[in-house]
C-alpha cells in the first residue's frame, strides 16, 4: 500500500470508535485507510516519530462538527460544543470520555515532519512544546460550513479537488493560531522542562530553515549555544528523535515532494533535498519506503493516472 500523508482526519461519532473511518491526505491525491489499530503510522515512514512512551510525534486537533462531547485534560472535565476544538502536542493529549447522540468529532494529527508545512504562529507553536493545550473556536456560522465543505471535497473523487481542499485546510488551521496565538490554556507549562523545550524547540527551527544545506549537529549544537553531546541528548530527550533522525526526516519528505510534482532527475532531487551523496539518499530512501526512488514515483504517477481516468 502506497501511503504518504501530510496529516490524517479521523471522524468520530457517539456509536464508538468502530464506526470511525480515517482519511490520510498527501501528494495531491488522499485515500481511505483503516484506523491503524496501534493509532501510529507505519514503522518505516518519515512521519512515524514517536516518543518514549511510543505515543506518535505529532500534533492533535480535537473539532466538535456538531453537538457536544465531554473531554479531561489534565485531570479536569470540559465540555466541547460545535466549533471548538482542543490543540496539543507530543504526550498532552486531551481524553475523550464521551460524546452526545448525533454529536460528531474530528480528530485531526499532523506528524511532526509536515507540521513545519503549516507555519503556525510561533508563539502559538512554542506553547505546545511546553506541554500546553490549547482550546480555540471557528470564528462563525460560515467557517463552520467552509470546514464541512472542506471535509467533504478531501473524500471526493476528484485528486485535483483533493489538492485544493487539503490546501485550504492548512490555511484554515494556520490562520486560527494567527488570529488566536492567546488561546486560552487548559494545561500549564511544565516549567522544569521550559528551558529544555525552547533550546529543542530553537534547533528544531533552525533545522528546518537549514536542512537542505550542509548541516552537522555540531552547527546546530552551536547555533543555540551547546556542546554537540549536550544538545544531541537534550533534542533527543525532549523531542523523541534524535537530531541526525529529524533532519534527515525533513530531507526525505521534500525529496518525495519533488519526486511526485517534478519530472527532476533522481541525483538532482537528492542534492537539492540535502543529502551528500546520492548512495546515501537511496539507502535513507529504501529504509523509509521500502522502495528506490524511481520505482516509488512510478508507482505513484501511474496511481495518480489512473484516478484521473476515471473523472
Amino acid at each position: 500500500m502506497i501511503s504518504s500523508c501530510h496529516f490524517s482526519i479521523q471522524e468520530i461519532t457517539h456509536q464508538g470508535p468502530e464506526q470511525t473511518t480515517s482519511f490520510c491526505t498527501g501528494s495531491g491525491f488522499p485515500h481511505l485507510l483503516p484506523e491503524p489499530e496501534n493509532d501510529s503510522e507505519p514503522q518505516n515512514s518519515p512521519a512515524s516519530a514517536t516518543i518514549g512512551n511510543g505515543q506518535q510525534l505529532c500534533h492533535q486537533i480535537d473539532l466538535m462538527l456538531s453537538g457536544s462531547g465531554q473531554f479531561l485534560v489534565e485531570q479536569s472535565g470540559l465540555q466541547l460544543r460545535e466549533g471548538e476544538m482542543l490543540w496539543s502536542f507530543k504526550e498532552c493529549r486531551p481524553q475523550l470520555l464521551s460524546l452526545e447522540d448525533e454529536a460528531s468529532l474530528i480528530r485531526i494529527r499532523i506528524p511532526l515532519f509536515q507540521s513545519f508545512e503549516l507555519r503556525l504562529c510561533k508563539s502559538f507553536e512554542l506553547g505546545l512544546f511546553y506541554g500546553t493545550v490549547y482550546t480555540m473556536s471557528v470564528a462563525n456560522e460560515l467557517d463552520i460550513r467552509q470546514l464541512h465543505r472542506q471535509l467533504q471535497d478531501l473524500k471526493a473523487d476528484a485528486p485535483t479537488l483533493r489538492e485544493i481542499a487539503h490546501e485550504e485546510f492548512k490555511l484554515f488551521l494556520r490562520r486560527l493560531t494567527q488570529l488566536e496565538p492567546q488561546a486560552p490554556a487548559l494545561s500549564q507549562p511544565h516549567s522544569v522542562r521550559s528551558k529544555a523545550c525552547y533550546q529543542a524547540y530553537r534547533m528544531m527551527i533552525y533545522i528546518t530553515e537549514n536542512y537542505r544545506e550542509d548541516l552537522p549537529i555540531d552547527k546546530v549544537a552551536g547555533y543555540v549555544g551547546l556542546h554537540k553531546n549536550f544538545a544531541m541528548s537534550l533534542f533527543k530527550k525532549v523531542m523523541g528523535v534524535s537530531l541526525l533522525e529529524y533532519i534527515t526526516g525533513l530531507r526525505v519528505r521534500h525529496a518525495e515532494k519533488l519526486l511526485i510534482h517534478t519530472s527532476d532527475n533522481i541525483t538532482s532531487i537528492a542534492f537539492a533535498s540535502g543529502f551528500s551523496s546520492l548512495t546515501r539518499f537511496y539507502e535513507v530512501f529504501g529504509k523509509y519506503f521500502g522502495d528506490s526512488p524511481q520505482r516509488y514515483r512510478h508507482k505513484l504517477w501511474s496511481k495518480m493516472e489512473r484516478q484521473s481516468h476515471f473523472l
